[in-house]
């Protein structure tokens, strides 16, 4: 946890500025004083690993369509009025009014979580 020492947004956390200032300051390297570029190095980490984390929900229902075909088994995930609703061979497994945390969800209870992440991973 970094505090940045200059600046504008000096006495705040790095990770907790505004995106636009974090990739400013990825960009901004030779502009800083030679001191203050770790906030530089810094901020192209953070990005890097939010990148990295990013999962749209798209990719997450395709890869957990083809860890629960892949096993020979139906799945759907429709939306319902307040929110959706994850079946697996007709059993509803979960319900949430988010559509990535209902696939979660349903993921978890169901025991295909670690073959949807290794699908995600690979």
């Amino acid at each position: 946890m970094k505090v940045l020492d200059f600046g504008k947004h000096s006495g705040k956390v790095l990770a907790d500025c505004e995106a636009s200032y974090i990739r400013w300051l990825a960009r901004h390297e030779r502009v800083l004083a030679e001191r203050n570029r770790w906030a530089s190095r810094d901020a192209r980490f953070i990005l890097e690993r939010k990148k990295a984390v990013e999962i749209t929900v798209e990719a997450l229902a395709k890869a957990t369509r083809d860890v629960i075909y892949g096993e020979g088994k139906a799945m759907s995930l429709f939306q319902v009025p307040g929110g959706w609703k994850f079946a697996i061979d007709g059993e509803q497994v979960a319900a949430d009014v988010d559509q990535a945390t209902c696939i979660k969800k349903g993921l978890h209870r169901s025991g295909y979580l670690q073959k949807v992440v290794a699908k995600l991973s690979a």
